[in-house]
């Protein structure tokens, strides 16, 4: 159990430290999309692109075309 007074007045030893190699190093952070990818995703699934369900197969083109 954490005694948050100690935390605040930086006397509480952290549970896990991470190994740093820079003031930069992202390795314990998810990777995330960048800004470009995302809205490229973005656009393909408001155009019907992206079939994100591998279990629903797209129409053949012209398929429905005299229906």
């Amino acid at each position: 159990m954490l005694d948050w007074d100690k935390v605040s007045r930086k006397e509480e030893k952290p549970p896990f430290v991470p190994q740093l190699k820079s003031p930069y190093d992202t390795q314990y952070f998810y990777p995330y999309p960048d800004e470009a990818e995302v809205d490229r995703k973005m656009r393909e699934r408001a155009n019907g692109i992206v079939n994100d369900n591998p279990m629903v197969k797209p129409e053949p083109p012209g398929m429905f075309d005299n229906f």
